[in-house]
């Protein structure tokens, strides 16, 4: 059995298993079971393709692996393990790991003077009607100088129509403020190696009424928005 194991390429308990096989069932144990099957690894890829595409929607841009999890369960019936989810995640470039973030120290920014001068917009998820109504995000505008809501609206999602709707409302109550106050929602701005020359529509949309679009760095600089 030794020199037929070296001539078929393979270890000697393989070439034995095969003998048996044969022994057994004649020709038709030669033929691997596996034939005909498709490989866990082509169900995993046509898998992660699905997933990827749809975390790369404006929706997903900004969720982390856990928050991505749950949404894919809630909303597409998908069922994966925060870490494999975490993994696609960071190899497609959508999440860095904990290593690759450093930690940054933020100074707060002063409030501004007038009232229209600067909003700062935001949005929130929520179950803001408890049982009386599904899970939705809250979109608002607020106004720097004087911390009063402008303008808001219920939403399914966090959205470019959600905040052109809105910016429609604080256009006909109060007018054109001179600068939005945003996170880095890509809603309001890129940030992916292959889009760092486009410009989101909504962007395009405060540059034609020439409010200028001002993204916060971080939670803590945007502040008194989300205390609202």
């Amino acid at each position: 059995m030794q020199k037929v194991s070296e001539e078929l390429g393979v270890s000697l308990r393989q070439a034995k298993r095969i003998r048996r096989s044969y022994v057994l069932y004649g020709e038709v144990g030669l033929i691997s079971k596996h034939r005909g099957k498709i490989s866990p690894n082509r169900i995993d890829s046509k898998l992660k393709n699905e997933v990827l595409n749809i975390l790369r929607r404006e929706e997903y841009v900004s969720f982390g692996p856990t928050l991505a999890g749950e949404k894919l369960r809630q909303r597409h019936g998908i069922y994966l393990s925060d870490e494999t989810l975490r993994k696609w995640m960071i190899a497609d470039e959508l999440w860095k790991a904990k290593k690759q973030r450093i930690r940054k120290v933020y100074q707060r920014r002063m409030r501004r003077s007038r009232f229209g001068e600067l909003l700062q917009g935001d949005g929130s998820r929520h179950a803001w009607f408890e049982d009386r109504g599904e899970e939705c995000t809250l979109v608002i505008f607020v106004d720097d100088a004087t911390s009063r809501l402008t303008a808001g609206k219920f939403v399914p999602v966090e959205a470019t129509e959600a905040y052109q709707e809105i910016l429609e409302e604080q256009l006909g109550t109060y007018g054109r403020p001179l600068a939005l106050y945003v996170d880095k929602h890509s809603i309001f701005r890129t940030n992916r190696e292959t889009l760092k020359e486009s410009e989101t529509h909504f962007h395009r949309v405060l540059r034609e009424l020439e409010i200028e679009l001002i993204c916060a760095h971080s939670p803590q600089a945007k502040g008194r928005v989300e205390r609202a």
